[in-house]
């Protein structure tokens, strides 16, 4: 009797288990599906489609035009993402994709954003006959998971967003204050760091989608600046080790300006400019989230123009938010369609700093750097990656096509030739060039047809940009020398006569400014 007593118990609890395991993966079904429309909901929320539970055709080529603007297949014209994606999953293009077939519908998706699956998309017989959408799965996944498993790792979904970024990341930069995420915050954040676990491709590739569908960058990098920054409130013997004081970005400005005080504002500071430009009190902090945007107003106030905004009382009270300065120095120093940096650009930059810097940091004795040392150490940002540890350039490539509006390149001079030229993001170069600035280290500065720097020791002439920086702290208004600045200009400089300078004549045959 007590065996007996002792089985129905057993068999009980082992009923009373199955219960609770069938509960619990339905449970976990609708979870997943629960995401499963989330996703796709906000995904067609971000480009503004008609119904936020079903993709159309039409939607699918929005969404693939969001990500990637003004991409066409230069050989088959009426070869597009959505036809690819639709022939693949063998639905007719008046169909429509909801949340259940969606998941597979994002796997081809975000391949069709990398380079491989755009040759795909537009080679006319993959397009209309790309095989089902096991062979699609097999083919992604032998690149980026386990095909075995029919799992994708961590280090495949790492790998995944480096490529996509090679195709979506000139249109969506990782610049300062833009949202960006990384293979992390699209796993489920119980299984972050269970690195080993594979991760079903039709549940990350639509989180990936969806963030690519928002505009947000990519990032692979966690706390890129966080060494930088450490070194940097060493530098300064700040009072904490974590965040940065007004007072201790005061003590950061002035060290790297050597004391140098604006002429006609006393009041009128670097570090009160960019905190006003970041929209901060006095009171408030900075640290390695939000210093990389310090770190960019920084380094315009440091060249010529912008020092003559510092100095200007009008500039100071409203000096204009971060991204002016950030389109202002791709302007000068990079492309503004890439929204990158080129190395040509950041040598023309660090040659226009040194020309007030070098005097009170020269070389002698002192540990220098250049543009390539800069972008060399801890710096994993190049071409198109956003933090990844790849360097390649593939802005010569044949793959790399060419959008409609891309400006030309303001970066390149004759008179400045370097090797093997790159491209480089925001968060490469400010952050490293403030931490080497307030550390005391000189710039080297010649660039020599070989690529490489050197400094000439002979010429004891400061650089151009030292004169182009004091002519507009004296005669320039608002960062631009007007008329009267340059009649007064030539007054100094005793050229031309009292009638060339006088603004109401007018002599078509004067040529003394020449």
């Amino acid at each position: 009797m007590k065996a007996l007593t002792t089985l129905v118990v057993i068999l009980l609890i082992c009923f009373l288990k199955s219960i609770y395991a069938n509960e619990g993966g339905h449970d976990h079904d609708h979870e997943e599906e629960h995401e499963t429309e989330t996703v796709l909901a906000t995904t067609l929320t971000s480009i503004m489609a008609a119904s936020n539970t079903s993709m159309t055709f039409n939607d699918v080529n929005n969404l693939a035009n969001r990500m990637i603007p003004n991409r066409t297949c230069a050989s088959c014209s009426s070869c597009t993402t959505a036809s690819y994606v639709f022939n693949t999953l063998n639905l007719t293009h008046t169909a429509a994709i909801d949340a259940h077939n969606f998941g597979k519908a994002a796997v081809v998706i975000v391949y069709s954003v990398t380079h491989e699956g755009w040759d795909r998309v537009c080679n006319s017989t993959t397009n209309m006959n790309p095989g089902d959408f096991k062979y699609l799965l097999d083919q992604f996944l032998q690149d980026y998971g386990n095909v075995t498993a029919q799992r994708m790792s961590r280090e495949g979904i790492i790998k995944l967003l480096n490529k996509v970024n090679e195709e979506y990341g000139p249109s969506h930069p990782n610049t300062m204050g833009r949202k960006c995420f990384n293979a992390d915050s699209v796993i489920e954040k119980e299984d972050v760091f269970h690195h080993g676990k594979l991760h079903p491709a039709t549940e990350i590739s639509p989180r990936i989608l969806q963030r690519l569908a928002q505009g947000l960058c990519i990032n692979n990098v966690t706390a890129p600046h966080k060494d930088h920054f450490e070194e940097i409130l060493e530098a300064i013997n700040a009072s904490s080790k974590v965040v940065m004081t007004y007072q201790d970005f005061t003590t950061l400005t002035m060290k790297i300006t050597s004391n140098k005080k604006c002429n006609n504002c006393t009041s009128c500071t670097i570090a009160s400019y960019v905190y006003k430009s970041m929209g901060l009190a006095t009171t408030q902090t900075l640290n390695e989230t939000n210093f990389p945007t310090a770190a960019m107003v920084t380094t315009y106030t440091l060249l010529p123009e912008g020092w003559a905004l510092v100095c200007n009382q009008t500039a100071q009270s409203n000096p204009g938010s971060p991204d002016n300065y950030s389109h202002k120095l791709l302007h000068e120093f990079g492309n503004e369609t890439r929204m990158q940096y080129s190395t040509v650009g950041i040598i023309k930059m660090l040659n226009e700093i040194n020309g007030t810097y070098g005097i009170n940091h020269p070389p002698d004795g002192r540990k220098c750097f250049s543009a390539t040392t800069l972008l060399a150490v801890k710096n994993d940002s190049t071409s198109s990656h956003s933090g990844h540890n790849h360097h390649h350039d593939h802005s010569g490539h044949s793959h790399r096509r060419r959008r409609s509006g891309d400006h030309h390149d303001h970066s390149s001079h004759a008179n400045i030739t370097v090797a093997n030229n790159k491209w480089y993001n925001a968060s490469a170069i400010f952050v490293p060039l403030i931490e080497k600035l307030v550390k005391g280290q000189c710039i080297q500065s010649s660039i020599t047809s070989d690529g490489h720097d050197h400094t000439n020791h002979t010429n004891n002439l400061p650089e151009q940009a030292f004169f182009q920086r004091n002519l507009f702290e004296t005669y320039a208004t608002n960062g631009r020398v007007n008329l009267t600045g340059l009649q007064n200009l030539m007054i100094k400089l005793n050229i031309g006569s009292a009638s060339t300078t006088n603004p109401g004549h007018t002599d078509p045959h004067d040529h003394s400014g020449h």
